[in-house]
């Protein structure tokens, strides 16, 4: 199925919390996040807070989407000089709370 960017919902600060709730729970038993957070009582938050680092610095840098309101799934988009973050730039997005130059 193709998608319009314009028919897509695009996620803001509002739905940074859903949106990395659904990715959380998306990777909650990938491979690779099992590998990194072994600990399964832990995991999920772990990967929400992840999830929720990484949506919050692509709204400010890039692009977030969903397919709905309903935030089915998630899908970010950085331009490629963002995509490296640097420790000044994480540290402005700590905490959901942007600071922008």
């Amino acid at each position: 199925m193709y998608y319009n960017l314009d028919d897509l919902f695009r996620i803001n600060k509002k739905h940074l919390k859903p949106a990395a709730n659904v990715l959380a729970h998306a990777f909650q038993e990938d491979p690779l996040c099992c590998f990194i957070y072994p600990e399964k009582k832990t995991r999920i938050d772990k990967l929400y807070e992840y999830f929720l680092f990484r949506i919050n610095y692509s709204i400010a840098h890039g692009e977030v989407y969903a397919l709905s309101e309903n935030i089915e799934g998630v899908a970010a988009w950085l331009p490629s000089n963002k995509a490296v973050i640097s420790k000044i730039q994480a540290i402005r997005v700590v905490d959901g709370n942007f600071i922008f130059n």
